[in-house]
């Protein structure tokens, strides 16, 4: 089997050789930016933008609709749209869906591109509520969090050119592919922002992340990115989140903690939303990743139970599989994409139970692909509704 000390020397090569293939900046969002920073613009003037883009179109609309935006009825057009974002976060969405087309490629470590990319989403989100709670500018707040790990995404393209380049064919388990993209993601994430020539604040937030004492002019927004990164950790790990788990952390406040309280819960479905929006890039490769038979073990209830994946363009019926305290699997006619976000309904009718989950793993299963997923940021009356489920199942085993 494929080892990381093996990998090593090509990747060096690769960067040494400046061969490390970094996408320009993405334009739409780099216009947008400009027309808003000017003064000079009105909000018909950034829908003609947005009309010019696919892709940055569909984000739009489905980020005016996720419930961090929507007040109302659905919003059905463009203009209603950038109306009701306003022109912020019109920008922010700009560049947070081009970066995940960037990231959305197919290739056989696109889990690993997933991952960061939402990593990166999750981080700018609340980079952009702690930014403003810390008398900074929240704009600044969600460009940082958003641009301060994106070194992890050319990463895994480097290694994909060297798979590629060296004809390996072997599959690692996906902790060994993330050592080698910690290794080198702060230095590929500098190279990537002098191309871009991003903002000295920018490129301190991506080179001192992991090092905040060695900040110089921007320290404070360094710190909301280590903040940040700490509470997307917690989101990982907690399925079930509470003020409490944040006012833990060190460098968050009480009163931090408990603001952020009311944004977080909001995040799977706006990741998922404009997911949604991003295309698959190419055809579907082999992935290269490792992957166990199961990640979700403990505490199995078997059933056979209705679901769907719930998406904005038309739910994907499913079957149930098991459920756990924490997640379930199911299988489904199409394959989940590892890595991601999804909405899944469990059940039918009155007793069903609607869940954010991170994907965890997804394999063939006959004509069909069974996924497992484990639950993500839910809030407090979710939490009720997914322990009477569970408790269900045990009486349907």
């Amino acid at each position: 089997m494929l080892t990381p000390t093996q990998i090593r020397p090509f990747i060096a090569d690769v960067i040494a050789r400046n061969a490390v293939s970094i996408p320009p900046y993405p334009a739409n969002a780099m216009r947008l930016r400009s027309l808003v920073g000017s003064g000079t613009f009105g909000l018909t003037d950034l829908a003609r933008i947005v009309k010019e883009d696919q892709v940055l179109a569909a984000a739009i609309l489905r980020a005016a609709n996720s419930a961090m935006f929507r007040r109302a009825e659905p919003i059905t057009t463009l203009d209603r749209a950038v109306s009701q974002l306003g022109a912020d976060e019109v920008c922010r969405v700009a560049l947070a869906a081009s970066l995940g087309k960037i990231a959305g490629g197919q290739g056989p470590l696109a889990q690993l591109r997933r991952t960061a990319w939402r990593h990166a989403l999750t981080s700018a989100i609340c980079a952009g509520h702690l930014g403003y709670r810390r008398n900074l500018s929240s704009e600044t707040g969600f460009v940082c969090a958003l641009l301060h790990d994106f070194g992890r995404v050319i990463a895994v393209a480097a290694l994909e050119e060297v798979l590629r380049s060296q004809k390996i064919a072997d599959a690692m388990p996906i902790q060994e592919w993330e050592v080698l993209v910690d290794e080198v993601h702060i230095d590929l994430g500098l190279l990537m922002g002098a191309r871009w020539k991003l903002s000295d604040v920018i490129l301190e937030c991506i080179g001192c992340h992991h090092e905040p004492e060695n900040a110089k002019q921007h320290r404070a927004f360094v710190d909301v990115i280590v903040s940040c990164d700490k509470i997307v950790q917690v989101m990982e790990d907690c399925p079930y989140l509470l003020p409490h788990d944040l006012e833990q952390l060190s460098g968050i406040t009480a009163r931090e903690a408990h603001a952020l309280m009311d944004a977080l819960p909001l995040i799977p479905a706006y990741l998922t939303r404009l997911a949604e929006a991003i295309p698959e890039q190419g055809l579907p490769v082999p992935s290269q990743v490792d992957k166990p038979s199961s990640v979700l073990e403990a505490g199995r209830r078997h059933v056979q139970w209705p679901g769907a994946w719930v998406r904005s363009n038309g739910d994907t019926a499913c079957q149930l599989q098991f459920v756990t305290a924490d997640g379930l699997s199911l299988t489904c006619s199409l394959p989940l994409p590892e890595g991601g976000v999804a909405r899944v309904r469990v059940g039918e009718g009155a007793d069903a139970v609607e869940v954010s989950g991170r994907i965890l793993l997804t394999a063939a299963h006959g004509n069909q692909h069974r996924s497992e997923i484990r639950l993500f940021v839910i809030p407090g009356t979710g939490k009720a509704a997914w322990e009477n489920l569970y408790q269900r199942a045990a009486s349907a085993a």
